[in-house]
């Protein structure tokens, strides 16, 4: 379906050759005349997950390494590109308990499109703990993998410390991956954040 806009551009195109024509007696009347272009209406797009849900999606996940990545996207309903931009000494402020959100991630990292977008979010205790956790994780994997470790400072990297470009695209419940995760988070919040991954490797 063509954009609202370009619908309306071509009527305006349109009326406005029939005017011509009408002007010129080739044609009745302006038929064009008095009619709008409307915009459809929006669907809604996507699903917030119920409490069920959000502990049946981090309990499949829980031994998996992207177990940190849901979490975190259920607890602060940060975008997928916010999440992903996230470096850890800039961003992450485990002393007063908040992320501060600064750049985004597509093809590119960049500032967000908007001022608002740009935000502090905080942390719940359990959510500055999965972080002191997943810390630790990354320790044991640069300690396990020594010279061949590359720190690019972000916080969400792979085994060797190389940042992470997209969400894993494996999910054992459709429909209810890391994206849904800020529409939950903005309706309401992770049930049991008490608890947290013990960040085994």
């Amino acid at each position: 379906m063509l954009a609202t806009h370009t619908q309306r551009h071509i009527r305006e195109r349109v009326h406005a050759v029939l005017q011509d024509a009408l002007s010129l007696e080739i044609v009745p009347r302006n038929v064009a005349e008095g009619q709008e272009v409307k915009a459809p209406p929006i669907e809604a797009v996507g699903i917030a997950l119920e409490p069920e849900q959000q502990a049946a999606l981090l309990y499949e996940a829980y031994k998996e390494r992207h177990y940190f990545t849901l979490y975190l996207a259920l607890a602060t309903g940060l975008r997928q590109g916010e999440l992903l931009a996230l470096r850890r000494e800039r961003d992450v402020d485990l002393k007063k308990g908040v992320i501060h959100v600064r750049e985004t991630r597509g093809s590119t990292i960049h500032s967000p499109k908007t001022k608002t977008a740009v935000r502090t979010v905080p942390l719940s205790p359990s959510g500055v703990k999965a972080i002191e956790d997943w810390y630790s994780r990354l320790e044991r994997e640069r300690g396990r993998a020594k010279e061949a470790y590359q720190d690019s400072g972000f916080l969400l990297v792979d085994e060797l410390g190389n940042p992470v470009y997209r969400y894993p695209t494996a999910n054992p419940r459709p429909g209810c991956g890391p994206p849904a995760g800020r529409r939950t988070a903005q309706q309401k919040a992770l049930p049991g954040q008490e608890k947290t991954q013990d960040q085994e490797a």
